[in-house]
């Protein structure tokens, strides 16, 4: 918990080990340090206490002085905080119970959290639940909440320590709480160490946490005996630091407890309904309030149909009351009255809580108040005017005087126009906490301290120059201006300075002219020569007018500028010619492609020849076209078609282009229109000895049988020419017509295989290879005096002949 220390506060049983009947402790801090006020309430079964009997209300009782409050945690130890003797404040001989209640303050070391406690053994016996031990405890934490800049102050709550109700009844019932620091305040069923052996011991109950009301079924057992205990918890309205920790609308600030006994009894139900209490009762749950030193009365009236035997209070410590007494007004009806003068340790909140029973046993609903203790001020008298702040101070107070007055109960308003602030003649008026100025005119500001200028708004017109003066200004005026502001304009066109008809336009200390036509100048002085531009054409007179002039025209002209002739009337140009009208004639401008004095000629553009490749030109007014011959094209024929492209010639004929064709020069041997027939050489069967004859281009080729040889295989040929063994090792000699070839025999094929598979074969393989003798004996001798057949463009596949009598090949 914000690494703080926490205390418990505990007593520890002695004598008053047994017959525990609840109670509760609350707290508050008294503003002095660490210091705070506790106030307990605890019951006993009567006469075990320390001993509260209904001769003793509102003394102290000391049988007690053996049993402590305790602080079990943040307090360095288990300190004995204060003994359990109590004010006795109730005593119940019918029901066998006493209780009383009492205050002590103590000093902490810190602002904890500590957690006090008083815990023992043991209740009375219980129908439900353990009667072994009790536990009372609080936490207190001193830190300043962040809300009301003080430290926090505990719930209270009150009960009285046995509840009797009747058996087979429906039973609600509401236990008041109160928060002095105005926090919404929560009930719950206490947990853990909080009820030690009476936890949920009120079986088939229900809380309605928020108003804090029990109901539950009085049908458990006759007579039962059941312990409850509840934990009261204040949580702040919005999010707030207590210390450095942050506490939520959901986060409890502290918890104080309240345990009690429920008695179900056998009640006689024919005696009617259980008394209630009626008017001159304050209502239940009303805020009362008294001030130090007075004392509060209070008076609770109970009726029954029944004879009220009692009316039993939880009250304050100190408070005392009546004996029962019958109120003569009203039939059935009884009261106590109370009174109580609290002390100064008493200040702060407190409940007072009545129940009243009848004559069968039969018991009222718990009716509570609450009692707010404060201090009799001397601020009260709301001694200090003017809505001034009274702080108390003891038995007396200090005024805190709001600026602007003084004096023992501020009492006095400061005059603050005593030092005469206001300057230049200004009227001081006093008002609470100051003052202002009325200024004479010209000045302004708080004290009149400032001279208004009045030349700011620019007062002055036309230009004018403005010169600020005391509450005034005057206007220096350009020329052309006057009066007071400049707002005159002096009328320069009253003399009619504009001649010849001019119009005249006044301006600030100027005029203009606005001229009618055929004048100009400043004042329109000057008449315009209109002859200046030399209006009159084709050799006219001009003659100067007002606002214009007359042209005299050379025979032959007319019009305002001599521009129109008479040589034109008629039309004389022809073929579009646009007619001139010039001194005593005309003169014909002629179109594009037209010639002649009256453009009568048509130029003839065909005369250059500009068609091309035998076109036929065609002339028109302006312009030719050009008829193309058949493979020509373009404006002018310049285009001829290329026939050759497509390579139409066959077998090496050569194509020749012309306009409209082309033509195909056929190599020897061949003819055709595009060289397609190739003549037969062979028709005529040149080869002999059975030779076969293939037809060329321009020739042919004869193949020989074995032994012949020679252009048409009319020569003999040797046959044995490998009789010499002509190959070398490995190799056998095979003959071809006019010579022979070297084969590999089978022997090389194997020395090869077995080569191979070596690397050392592999370097003899290589060996034989370089000195193996040429594959063929070739001799080139006869080539010299071979005479071909063939024409040159002939590619015959072999050509051979004999030389010397030795075949040779190539």
């Amino acid at each position: 918990m914000d690494g703080k220390l926490i205390l418990f506060l505990s007593v520890i049983s002695g004598s008053l080990a047994s017959h525990f009947r609840g109670g509760t402790i609350s707290w508050q801090p008294t503003g002095f340090e660490n210091q705070v006020k506790f106030s307990f309430k605890l019951g006993w079964y009567y006469g075990t206490g320390p001993g509260c009997n209904p001769n003793n209300i509102g003394n102290l009782t000391t049988g007690g002085t053996y049993d402590y409050w305790r602080c079990t945690s943040g307090c360095g130890g288990t300190p004995n905080m204060n003994d359990i003797n109590y004010v006795c404040t109730g005593a119940s001989i019918e029901d066998l119970w006493e209780q009383g209640e009492r205050d002590f303050i103590y000093n902490f070391t810190g602002v904890g959290p500590f957690t006090v406690s008083y815990s023992g053994c043991c209740w009375i016996y219980l129908n439900y639940g353990s009667s072994s031990s009790w536990n009372i405890e609080t936490t207190v934490y001193l830190a300043s909440r962040s809300d009301i800049n003080r430290p926090n102050s505990s719930p209270i709550t009150a009960g009285q320590p046995m509840y009797i109700v009747r058996y087979g009844t429906r039973v609600v019932l509401t236990i008041p709480m109160v928060d002095s620091d105005g926090d919404t305040i929560r009930c719950r069923w206490a947990t853990g160490n909080e009820c030690v052996s009476v936890c949920n011991s009120l079986p088939l109950a229900t809380l309605d946490s928020d108003t804090c009301t029990i109901t539950f079924n009085a049908t458990h057992a006759l007579n039962g005996m059941y312990a409850v205990a509840l934990s009261i918890e204040d949580f702040p309205k919005t999010n707030i630091l207590i210390g450095s920790k942050l506490y939520t609308p959901n986060d409890p600030i502290s918890i104080v407890p309240l345990q009690f006994l429920i008695n179900t009894v056998n009640l006689d139900a024919s005696s009617g309904a259980p008394p209630v209490f009626v008017n001159d009762t304050p209502p239940a749950g009303s805020a009362l309030e008294v001030k130090l030193p007075q004392t509060i009365s209070i008076s609770f009236y109970a009726y029954s149909n029944q004879t009220i035997s009692r009316i039993d209070l939880t009250s304050p410590a100190g408070m005392t009351y009546s004996d029962l007494q019958r109120d003569f007004s009203r039939q059935d009806v009884s009261f106590i009255t109370t009174s109580w003068t609290p002390t100064e340790e008493q200040i702060g909140s407190h409940i007072l809580c009545a129940t009243a029973v009848d004559s069968m046993g039969s018991t009222s609903n718990y009716h509570c108040l609450s009692i707010r203790v404060s201090e009799v001020s001397p601020c009260d008298s709301s001694p200090c005017p003017n809505n001034m702040t009274c702080v108390r101070d003891g038995a007396n107070y200090t005024c805190q005087c709001m600026a602007g007055f003084t004096g023992l109960n501020c009492e006095n308003d400061i005059n603050e126009c005593a030092g005469d602030p206001c300057e230049n003649d200004g009227t001081c008026n006093d008002i609470i906490n100051g003052y202002y100025c009325t200024c004479v005119n010209g000045f302004t500001g708080l004290s009149c301290e400032t001279d208004i200028d009045e030349c700011a708004s620019s007062p002055c017109l036309n230009g004018g120059f403005c010169t600020d003066e005391l509450n005034g200004f005057n206007c220096t005026c350009p020329a052309g201006t006057s009066g007071t502001l400049c707002e005159i304009n002096i009328n320069e066109c009253a003399s009619s300075p504009c001649e010849n008809g001019g119009h005249c336009r006044d301006w600030i200390n100027s005029f203009t002219c606005a001229c009618v036509n055929g004048f100009t100048g400043t004042l329109c002085e000057t008449e315009i020569n209109e002859c200046a531009s030399f209006p009159c054409k084709n050799g006219g007179t001009c003659r100067d007018l007002v606002n214009g002039f007359m042209c005299t025209c050379p025979h032959g002209l007319s019009g305002p500028s001599c521009e129109i002739g008479i040589w034109c009337s008629s039309y004389p140009c022809q073929n579009g010619g646009t007619c001139v009208d010039i001194s005593n004639g005309f003169t014909c401008i002629c179109p594009a492609g037209m010639s002649g004095t009256l453009c009568e000629t048509n130029i003839n553009e065909c005369a250059s020849f500009p068609c091309q490749n035998g076109g036929t030109c065609r002339d028109f007014v302006n312009g030719f076209t050009c008829s193309c011959p058949p493979g020509t094209s373009g404006p002018l024929c310049e285009i001829s078609n290329d026939w050759c492209s497509s390579y139409p010639c066959q077998n090496g004929g050569t194509c020749t282009n012309f306009l409209n064709g082309f033509t195909c020069t056929c190599p020897t041997g061949t003819s055709g229109q595009l060289c397609e027939i190739n003549y037969d050489e062979c028709a005529s069967k040149p080869c002999q000895n059975n030779g076969t004859c293939s037809d060329l281009i321009n020739g042919f080729q004869c193949w020989c049988p074995v032994g012949f040889g020679g252009v048409i295989c009319d020569v003999t040929i040797d046959r044995d020419v490998c009789s010499t063994d002509p190959c070398s090792a490995m190799y056998s000699c095979k003959p071809d017509q006019l010579s022979y070839s070297c084969e590999p025999s089978a022997a090389m094929y194997a020395l090869i295989a077995s080569a191979v598979a070596s690397s050392a074969g592999i370097a003899a393989f290589v060996a034989f290879r370089l000195l193996r003798p040429s594959y063929k004996v070739v001799d080139h001798s006869w080539l010299s005096s071979y005479t071909d057949v063939r024409k040159p463009d002939s590619q015959p596949k072999q050509v051979f002949t004999l030389q010397n009598n030795k075949p040779s090949f190539a």
